[in-house]
C-alpha cells in the first residue's frame, strides 16, 4: 500500500512529538528549568528553541517556509488572543488574590515569563503542532486528533503526581484541558495566541498567588478556574460564530 502525504505528515507529526518529548526532561535539566536559574532567560530561551525548532523543520519539509507561522496560527490575533484570554481568566486573577498568598520570591516580570515560557512552548508543540497538523492536514478528524493530543499532553504532566490516585487525577485534567485549549484553537479561527496566552495567565496566576502546585488543586481553588472554563466556553459560542461562522470540528 501505497504511502500517501498526509500519511507521511502525520507519521512524523506524532514520531516528532514522542521523540522531543521522551528528551524534555534531560534537557530541562541540562537548561536549569527553574526561576532560580542563574542565566534566566537563555534557559527559558533554550528550552523554547528545543520545541520550536523540530515544529519549524517539519513544516519547512512538508509545507511552503512562508506558510511555518500560518499553519501554527501564529500570523495574526495577537492582541486579540491576549484581551480575551486577560478577560477569560478574570476570575482566576481576582479569587487568587483573596484565596491565596502573593508570593514575592521572585519578581513580576521573571514569573510572567516563566509562565509564558511553558503556555508558547505547550500550545505550539500539543495544539498548533501535533492537534493542528493532524486536524486540518491530516485530516483524521476532531476526535482523533484530540485524543491523540490529549493523551500525550496528559502523560507529559504525570511528573506533577505524588501517587496513582493523584496520577489519574492530574491525567484527567490536562486531558480534559488539551480538549478544550484544542477546541478553542479551532473555534477562534486557527488563532493560537488565545490558547498561549489563557495557558500563560492560568499558570501565572496559580504560581503567583501560591496556590497548589500540581494541576488538581482543591474544590475550592478549582472555582475561580472553572469560572474561567465556563466563560470562555459560553462566550466562545455565542461570539466565534458571528465572527467567524461555525468551524467544522467533526468529519
Amino acid at each position: 500500500m501505497t504511502v500517501t502525504y498526509r500519511q507521511k505528515l502525520g507519521i512524523t507529526v506524532v514520531l516528532i512529538v514522542l521523540v522531543v518529548k521522551h528528551f524534555s526532561e534531560r534537557i530541562n535539566q541540562i537548561l536549569w528549568n527553574d526561576k532560580s536559574a542563574p542565566h534566566f532567560y537563555l534557559s527559558i530561551t533554550g528550552q523554547v528553541l528545543y520545541y520550536f525548532i523540530p515544529v519549524l523543520i517539519v513544516l519547512f519539509i512538508f509545507h511552503k517556509p512562508q506558510k511555518a507561522l500560518s499553519e501554527l496560527g501564529l500570523n495574526n490575533g495577537f492582541l486579540r488572543g491576549v484581551l480575551i484570554a486577560f478577560l477569560f481568566t478574570l476570575p482566576m486573577l481576582i479569587g487568587y488574590y483573596f484565596l491565596g498568598n502573593y508570593n514575592n520570591e521572585f519578581t513580576l516580570i521573571k514569573n510572567i515569563a516563566f509562565a509564558f515560557k511553558d503556555g508558547f512552548r505547550e500550545e505550539i508543540f500539543y495544539r498548533a503542532f501535533l492537534f493542528g497538523q493532524l486536524f486540518r492536514q491530516v485530516k483524521i478528524g476532531f476526535i482523533p486528533a484530540v485524543a491523540i493530543n490529549g493523551l500525550i499532553f496528559g502523560i507529559s504532566h504525570l511528573y506533577q503526581a505524588g501517587n496513582i490516585f493523584e496520577s489519574f487525577g492530574v491525567f484527567a485534567i490536562t486531558f480534559a484541558g488539551a480538549v478544550w485549549f484544542a477546541w478553542l484553537f479551532i473555534k477562534w479561527g486557527n488563532n493560537i495566541w488565545l490558547p498561549i496566552w489563557l495557558h500563560t495567565f492560568m499558570n501565572l496566576y496559580w504560581d503567583l498567588f501560591s496556590t497548589d502546585k500540581t494541576a488538581i488543586g482543591g474544590l475550592l481553588l478549582n472555582l475561580p478556574r472553572i469560572l474561567t472554563i465556563a466563560l470562555s466556553v459560553y462566550f466562545t459560542i455565542k461570539l466565534t460564530k458571528k465572527y467567524f461562522g461555525t468551524p467544522k470540528i467533526q468529519e
